[in-house]
């Protein structure tokens, strides 16, 4: 009798029960359910020890008084030894105390024989069953976390390792070592390519102590077709079983498999890594992913270990170069400090922006509490536009998260662009009206739709007119669209141009950097944080369009968006 149990294998039960009548009663219970299962039955507790095993069982139906069994101690022992098989107490009395005992020393349920039938027999099955399934997905989560636990310490000792030594021996020697400990694997090499010919040589290993060494052994790509399968396509390579070469080579004392990752340098292949496993190893995806990631790492150490080889060399050979070199490495750390600079002043920025609508939520919040009611009103529309202010900001942290995790693409479509702008342009009507700003837009009429996501082309015209109005004071903002060909392309054209502040020529290189607010902003009389050119610059890189730039002190800016237009069909 077999049915499928909510993990969807085959549910095997044991019935422990002496009582011939019983055994008969059950099992014409169990033909009576609508789902189906097979039953194995046991006269004593030492016959269930035998048939679990050779049978492995979901669940147990243990009889307490058979002629055998210790009572409570029979629990105990059956828990002890199958602990993942949930246990079904039979008792002839409906006594608390002993079910609490029994649970106490094991027991998952427990059945009355007088009260039993169908539908109970069935609920304790059904619920013994989910339990047991829910005990497997939680010892296969907490596996799953030790598993990951047990990765990140290899890779930090690796990394410590190669961060604390200049030897590329002791790294390897340290990198095989660590490997072979976390896996217990049969051996682990790595095999360098010293010449463009087909021989690598066994440059540092770990193995069984009943295996022999193979530092400095070589073999031959050409005659091995798993180095040579690697070798040609750059990815690593799962061998559940060896070649009679591979076997030999490894000297492996019994059947096992192995994974081969290639080693790569400045681009170029210099070797393998080879972990040789036992048989009855079960290879996951992790494990490819885990090899991948020592393998880099011990790339990145090589690769610091000979650079700082060829700059030893420059200085003893040619101290013009090394100066040359060490220009270059300064400047290259000056520019790593100033990005530095520019992130803190970013968080400092929206630190800041954060602050202040904050500060003023707080204030205007305990001064609305005692107000006079003539005073209310002006507090609340305080309140609202602190509220705005604070959602924009966190919408635009929010809105470059989203671009950095999805493209977006899926939700492409032909866009109306001059209606579209021209959308925009109302909403920012009232705001530029406030300010005595002209807000003028310039159609090309007919224009083809252009291609993108609605709300992302809508950000980008939001972001530069925002832009536009945060740094003019007076005078006119002008919007056009216009048509060109791209060599066999049609590109669509948004012009935003202003007669604001203008942009200093040193600010124009780091004008759409994320966290470039402008070397000559009063931030704490411009609004922005900083991030709306960096959206739309993201934006436009994602509708594999180009933004350009150019601006007169003082005079204003003009910024251009060059977008693809649909297609036709």
């Amino acid at each position: 009798m077999v049915t499928d149990a909510p993990n969807g294998r085959n549910v095997d039960i044991l019935l422990v029960e002496d009582n011939p009548g019983d055994v008969r009663r059950i099992e014409l219970m169990l033909d009576m359910l609508e789902d189906a299962y097979r039953l194995h039955t046991a006269s004593s507790v030492k016959s269930a020890h035998q048939t679990l095993s050779n049978q492995p069982v979901q669940i147990i139906l243990l009889d307490l008084t058979l002629p055998d069994s210790d009572g409570l101690q029979t629990i105990r022992t059956m828990h002890t030894t199958y602990p993942w098989v949930p246990i079904v107490v039979l008792t002839g009395l409906d006594d608390e105390q002993v079910v609490a005992d029994a649970a106490t020393a094991g027991a998952h349920d427990y059945l009355v024989k007088h009260d039993l039938d169908p539908a109970n027999l069935w609920r304790v099955l059904r619920y013994a069953l989910e339990r047991r399934l829910h005990e497997e997905q939680l010892r296969a989560s907490q596996h799953a976390y030790r598993r990951q636990a047990g990765e990140l310490n290899l890779l930090n000792r690796i990394i410590s390792a190669a961060s604390a030594s200049n030897d590329e021996q002791s790294i390897l020697d340290i990198t095989c070592l660590e490997m072979a400990q976390f896996y217990n694997a049969l051996r682990v090499l790595i095999l360098v390519r010293h010449h463009d010919d087909s021989l690598v040589t066994v440059q540092a290993e770990h193995h069984h102590a009943e295996m022999p060494p193979l530092r400095h052994s070589q073999i031959d790509l050409d005659a091995e077709e798993h180095f040579s399968v690697v070798l040609l396509t750059q990815q690593t390579l799962i061998c559940p079983s060896l070649s009679a070469d591979l076997k030999l080579f490894l000297t492996s004392p019994e059947e096992s498999k192995a994974i081969i990752h290639p080693l790569t340098l400045e681009g170029e292949n210099i070797g393998f890594f080879v972990l040789n496993l036992p048989q009855t190893y079960e290879l996951a995806v992790s494990d490819v992913r885990l090899l991948a990631m020592v393998a880099e790492e011990v790339e990145l150490a090589l690769t610091k270990i000979r650079l700082h080889g060829r700059l030893q060399a420059y200085a003893n050979e040619l101290e013009d170069r090394v100066q040359e070199r060490t220009q270059a490495l300064a400047e290259a750390n000056e520019q790593l400090k100033s990005l530095d600079k520019l992130k803190s002043k970013f968080v400092s920025d929206v630190s800041h922006e954060l602050r202040n609508p904050i500060t003023n939520l707080t204030l205007y919040l305990e001064l609305l509490e005692f107000a006079r009611p003539e005073k209310q009103p002006k507090y609340f529309n305080i309140l609202r536009n602190q509220v705005r202010r604070l959602s924009s900001l966190v919408e635009e942290i929010l809105t470059l998260s989203r671009l950095e995790n999805q493209s977006h693409q899926h939700l492409y479509k032909p866009i109306d662009f001059n209606y579209l702008i021209q959308q925009v342009i109302v909403a920012h009507k009232p705001r530029a009206q406030n300010n005595k700003i002209k807000l003028h837009f310039e159609p090309t009429t007919p224009l083809p739709p252009v291609w993108g996501e609605p709300n992302q082309i809508t950000q980008i015209v939001t972001n530069l007119l925002d832009n536009a109005l945060n740094y003019t004071s007076e005078g006119t903002i002008t919007v056009a669209t216009e048509l060109q060909k791209n060599g066999s392309e049609t590109e669509i054209l948004l012009q935003v141009s202003d007669s604001g502040i203008g942009i200093p020529e040193e600010d124009l290189p780091h004008i759409f950097d994320r966290f470039y607010r402008g070397s000559q902003i009063n931030r704490d009389k411009t609004m922005g944080s900083g991030l709306g050119l960096g959206i739309v610059n993201e934006i436009v890189s994602l509708h594999n369009g180009r933004i350009t730039v150019s601006s007169i002190p003082n005079q204003g800016s003009t910024f251009t968006v060059f977008l693809p237009a649909a297609n036709k069909d």
